[in-house]
């Protein structure tokens, strides 16, 4: 008896991707690569505004330094020197310049007089806007009879910062006109703990951090310079 042998196929389970499985990983893959994509942005951005900013406040901090070196030696030499030998300057913006403020003093140095001057100013240079903080002398006619205010200043003799006004530093000076505010008063004060306090002039010299022109109540940076060689009336 002949035996028939019927050739069953074998069944295997093969499995594929649909079209729209296929659909569904291509865009979980678009969506990963556009995360992964504005992670890299933000994170660029958040390294830039970390190097600007420090940039911004290690500039502020080295040009206080080099005023406070400055300024102390204000009334120097000058016998009964007064609140006229070193005074704070707001010159208020025109039609034609921003505003500007400076600091002006004067001393004797080896018989000779000297006078000088630190000045927040604004200025163009290609195309862009800055602020500008820089050293003024007057060599022509420098006196200690003279008004300070009345010399011809020549300057800048040296440039000690300069800032681009952007966004944030302009909503700033809006208000403010100015990046950094000088002020002289009269105080009881000394150089140094260990010398004895007297009334003196008192330099004060103010301007924002990073964190302050961002909005946070953060103190600004203020240096009180005590004049004392400078005995006000």
């Amino acid at each position: 008896m002949n035996e028939i042998h019927r050739q069953i196929p074998i069944q295997r389970n093969q499995q594929g991707m649909t079209l729209v499985g296929l659909m569904l990983s291509l865009v979980i893959t678009l969506l990963s690569v556009l995360v992964s994509l504005n992670l890299y942005i933000h994170n660029t951005r958040t390294v830039e505004s970390i190097r600007t900013a420090t940039a911004h406040n290690l500039t502020i901090m080295t040009s206080l330094v080099f005023v406070q070196k400055k300024i102390q030696g204000a009334g120097f030499g000058i016998a009964n020197a007064d609140e006229n030998d070193v005074i704070a300057l707001f010159t208020p913006s025109s039609n034609s310049t921003p505003a500007s403020r400076a600091i002006l003093w004067r001393f004797i140095d080896n018989g000779s007089v000297e006078c000088h001057g630190i000045r927040d100013i604004g200025i163009t240079s290609n195309s862009r806007s800055y602020r500008q903080l820089e050293q003024l002398t007057s060599v022509v006619d420098c006196n200690t009879t003279t008004a300070l205010v009345n010399f011809a200043w020549d300057g800048p003799s040296e440039i000690l910062g300069r800032w681009e006004i952007d966004s944030l530093l302009s909503t700033y000076l809006a208000t403010n006109e100015t990046l950094f505010n000088f002020q002289v008063s009269k105080a009881t004060c000394s150089i140094s703990r260990l010398t004895t306090s007297g009334e003196h002039s008192l330099a004060t010299i103010s301007v924002p951090n990073t964190a302050g022109l961002n909005g946070h109540a953060i103190p600004s940076n203020v240096t009180n310079i005590c004049l004392v060689n400078v005995h006000p009336s």
